[in-house]
């Protein structure tokens, strides 16, 4: 998604929409690999999803989504979606308690985060 251009990302964007679950989830995780210009735009689909989405596979892609976009800067957003699903602000949590390790490399987050959550 990196090295995507602006069309690519609406395309991925509008599976969002997509009634099948997967596929939402899916997008989810690959607008948060979208390239700087792109990532204002996609932070804000992602939230809209995990706001409106009941589907918690969904709204664990969009958190994750919005964790690589921002990393450290992602915190706020993050936790001003505690409260939208009581069942998921165990996950904000752990996003937000990796990404305040301020690691460098997204692997590295993705790692330290699945570790927390086992």
């Amino acid at each position: 998604m990196e090295a995507v251009g602006h069309e690519a990302v609406e395309q991925v964007t509008r599976q969002l929409r997509s009634e099948n679950p997967e596929l939402r989830a899916a997008a989810a995780t690959a607008l948060g690999g979208v390239p700087g210009g792109e990532s204002a735009g996609a932070r804000g689909s992602l939230v809209d999803l995990f706001r409106e989405d009941k589907d918690p596979a969904v709204r664990k892609a969009a958190l994750q989504g919005i964790a690589r976009l921002g990393q450290a800067h992602a915190v706020p957003v993050l936790e001003s979606l505690r409260g939208v699903d009581r069942a998921m602000d165990a996950e904000i949590d752990a996003w937000v308690s990796v990404l305040k390790l301020n690691l460098q490399e997204w692997e590295l987050v993705l790692r330290e985060k699945q570790r927390r959550r086992r």
